[in-house]
């Protein structure tokens, strides 16, 4: 990988780490909702089914931000488009459509079966 294109990922990563700090306001006290008692169990429903999302919501924007971290921490150890599994080079598009991927698509691939052989 060239300078040029590990600086636009860089930039490509920063950018959307703040992004996503900046618009990050997942916090349990957000999601307890009200302390009103709903007296419909309609709304009651509702009330949990949102705080619910809100929480998967939550956790998966956490877990983006890790990997967008560990990706700016692998970008400055040198290590960065390198496959986690058979230290091969990961290919430069792949990158670019999803900069915090630590796997080659071979291996990635692989993996993905053995899951499903696994699950079935």
């Amino acid at each position: 990988m060239n300078k040029r294109d590990l600086k636009s990922i860089h930039n490509k990563l920063t950018r959307w780490l703040d992004e996503l700090s900046s618009n990050a306001d997942c916090n349990l006290d957000g999601l307890k909702g009200s302390d009103e008692p709903l007296a419909d169990l309609v709304d009651r429903a509702s009330s949990v089914v949102e705080r619910s999302l809100s929480q998967n919501l939550c956790d998966r924007e956490n877990l983006l931000i890790q990997k967008i971290k560990r990706a700016l921490d692998d970008i400055a150890d040198g290590n960065y488009g390198i496959c986690y599994n058979c230290g091969e080079n990961i290919a430069i598009k792949r990158l670019k459509a999803s900069p915090v991927v630590r796997y080659c698509i071979d291996c990635k691939t692989e993996m993905e079966n053995r899951k499903r052989l696994v699950e079935a």
